[in-house]
């Protein structure tokens, strides 16, 4: 286990009234932040770990924040620790899943999609579709 992450599990074992969430990797982007769901007592939300010395979480926070009040969903800042870099957000992930012809997919098992099909993500759905294949020719002006 590294320290952040040791770091990561005593603050949220501070603000937490359940021992031991069932912590798992949500995602990770470009930088060195990571972000972890973080499920306890029927609820999920999500972690983002942003060590201090490579990330400054004050914009985020203010961003959010804005954009929130704008009405514009975004997650929430639910509790932060910006000394160690952590924060608790709202857990804005697929609530109703996705499917394709009715069939859910399963996260992280990537699907080959042909032409017709349809995708249900949340509660939109659309028709897949591969684009036509226009026979070119080649004109010689010479």
């Amino acid at each position: 286990m590294s320290d952040r992450y040791a770091l990561m599990t005593d603050w949220l074992g501070s603000l937490l009234p359940v021992p031991a969430p069932h912590i798992t990797p949500a995602s990770s982007d470009a930088s060195f932040r990571r972000y972890f769901r973080v499920r306890h007592d029927g609820a999920s939300h999500i972690v983002m770990d942003a060590p201090p010395e490579q990330e400054d979480c004050r914009p985020f926070v203010a961003i959010a924040g804005a954009m929130h009040e704008l009405g514009v969903q975004v997650p929430q800042v639910l509790a932060a620790n910006l000394e160690q870099g952590f924060l608790l957000l709202t857990d804005l992930g697929s609530r109703h899943g996705t499917a394709v012809n009715g069939q859910p997919l399963q996260p992280g098992q990537p699907m080959a999609l042909r032409g017709g099909e349809r995708i249900r993500a949340g509660e939109s759905e659309f028709e897949f579709q591969l684009p036509s294949r226009r026979s070119t020719q080649v004109v010689d002006r010479a």
